[in-house]
C-alpha cells in the first residue's frame, strides 16, 4: 500500500491510500486504486511542505505553513497531535532523516534541527541573507544543502550545526535535491536543472526544459524526474540524455510536486507519484515506460498511469508527499475520512510533550562557519546541545 498526502493553498490537506488492485481481486497487480482517506482544514494560510516519516511506514506526517507553524499528526489514527512555532516566516519545506531529526526551512532564511523523540529544536542554523527555498539531506545524516535567494548554496555540518561550504550562484536556485547514494545532487534554475558532484562539485550534466521546472527529483542515483509548467513528465540520465517524455490527457494544468517511492524489488525502477495545480493525482511506475534516447517521446505516448484522481473543486494543489506502507500498518484504522485536531487520545510514543520554554528564553543561532570539516559523527549531538530552545507544544483540548 502507498501513503499519500498534498497540501493546498487555502491550508487544507488531504490523504489517500493507493491500495493494488490485486488486493481487490484484479487480474492487474501493477495498478491501484486512490482512496481518499481524510480532507483536513490543517492550517489557516496556504499549506507549503509535507513530509512523511517514510521510515515509519508513513505513521507521522508533518505540513508546514505561511501561518509560521509546523503540525504534526499521527496518520494511523488521523489525529493532529502537536504543533511546532519557532521560525518566524512561512515553513517552505521539511525533510526527515530516518526515525531522529527533521530539518525545517523558512523565509525567516533559518533551518531548524527537531529532535523527533521529544520535538526539541536543538539547532538554528542561520547564515542565509534571503529566504530559504529547499533543503535536501545527505544520505549519511551528516551532511545537508540548502538554497535561497541570496543565490547561494550551502553545505551544512549537521554534527555541529555549521555551514561547512559555500557555493555562490549565478541565478536563485528554486529546488536543491541529492541523488539516492548521495554521489551527485541537482539545483534548478528556471527552466534548467543542473546536476553536479557531490565529491568535488564538477557539473555532471545540465538538463534543459522548454518552460519552467516546478518539481524534480532522482529516480535513482543516475535518472531523474522533473516536470514543471508544460504539464509533462520527463525522465533524464544525470548526463543530460532525455529517456523518456510523457504526457497525459488527465494533465490539464501544470504539475507542481513530484515524489518518488522505491519498490519492494530492488532491481526495479521506483514509483513516481505526482500532482497538478489543478487538483489531479497520478501514480507513475517507471517500469512501464521505455526508457529510449531515440524516441522517448514516440514510445511512451499509448503509455498509462498505474492510478489518477482529481479532488473535486479543483483545489491549488501547493506540495505533495508519498511513501510505502505494509497493509498491517492500516488494519486498525478508523472508518471515518476526516483528520481531527487534538483528539483527547494520548500521542504516539515518540510525541511526549516537554515544559514550555520561558517567553524570555534567548533565541540561538548558529551562525555560519567556512572553516568546519564534516566529521564521522552521527547526525547532531543531543547532550551537546540539550539546552537549546525547546519547541512549544499547543495544550490538548
Amino acid at each position: 500500500m502507498l501513503r499519500i498526502a498534498a497540501g493546498t493553498y487555502d491550508g487544507i490537506l488531504y490523504g489517500w491510500d493507493a491500495i493494488p488492485m490485486a488486493e481487490e481481486k484484479h487480474s492487474d497487480a501493477t495498478k491501484w486504486t486512490l482512496k481518499l482517506r481524510f480532507g483536513y482544514s490543517a492550517h489557516s494560510e496556504c499549506v507549503k511542505s509535507a513530509v512523511f516519516m517514510k521510515s515509519r511506514n508513513g505513521k507521522i506526517l508533518l505540513s508546514g505553513s505561511s501561518d509560521e507553524t509546523i503540525k504534526i499528526y499521527d496518520v494511523d489514527k488521523r489525529v493532529e497531535v502537536g504543533t511546532l512555532m519557532e521560525q518566524s516566516g512561512s515553513i517552505t519545506c521539511l525533510e526527515f532523516f530516518q526515525q531522529t531529526h527533521v530539518l525545517s526551512a523558512s523565509t525567516d532564511k533559518t533551518v531548524c534541527i527537531w529532535r523527533v523523540s521529544d520535538w526539541n529544536c536543538l539547532h538554528i542554523l542561520g547564515g542565509h541573507k534571503e529566504e530559504i527555498n529547499s533543503i535536501t539531506i545527505h544520505p549519511s545524516g551528516k551532511l545537508a544543502f540548502s538554497v535561497a535567494r541570496d543565490q547561494t548554496l550551502r553545505m551544512w555540518n549537521l554534527v555541529n550545526g555549521r555551514c561547512a561550504y559555500i557555493r555562490r550562484l549565478e541565478k536563485e536556485a528554486e529546488i536543491v535535491k541529492i541523488s539516492t547514494l548521495g554521489k551527485r545532487y541537482l539545483l534548478t534554475f528556471g527552466s534548467v536543472v543542473s546536476i553536479f558532484s557531490t565529491s568535488d562539485a564538477e557539473l555532471v550534466g545540465t538538463l534543459k526544459h522548454p518552460k519552467r521546472v516546478h518539481a524534480c527529483v532522482f529516480a535513482t542515483d543516475d535518472l531523474v524526474v522533473c516536470a514543471g509548467e508544460d504539464k509533462h513528465l520527463y525522465v533524464w540520465n544525470v548526463d543530460g540524455t532525455l529517456l523518456a517524455k510523457v504526457t497525459h490527457p488527465d494533465l490539464t494544468a501544470r504539475i507542481r510536486c513530484i515524489d518518488v517511492i522505491d519498490q519492494e524489488v530492488s532491481s526495479d525502477l521506483p514509483i513516481i507519484v505526482l500532482a497538478t495545480s489543478n487538483g489531479t493525482v497520478q501514480i507513475w511506475d517507471l517500469n512501464d515506460l521505455q526508457l529510449d534516447s531515440d524516441s522517448p517521446f514516440e514510445l511512451n505516448e499509448s503509455v498509462q498511469p498505474s492510478a489518477t484522481t482529481k479532488i473535486l473543486n479543483a483545489p491549488r494543489i501547493t506540495c505533495l508527499t508519498a511513501c510505502a506502507s505494509s497493509q498491517n500498518d492500516t488494519a486498525d484504522q478508523p472508518e471515518n475520512s476526516e483528520m481531527t485536531s487534538q483528539s483527547a487520545e494520548p500521542p504516539i510514543e515518540t510525541i511526549r510533550p516537554v515544559s514550555e520554554t520561558p517567553s524570555n528564553a534567548p533565541r540561538v543561532v548558529i551562525e555560519m562557519d567556512d572553516n568546519v570539516e564534516p566529521d564521522q559523527n552521527p547526525i547532531v549531538s543531543s547532550k551537546k546541545h540539550r539546552n537549546k530552545r525547546k519547541r512549544k507544544m499547543k495544550k490538548q483540548s
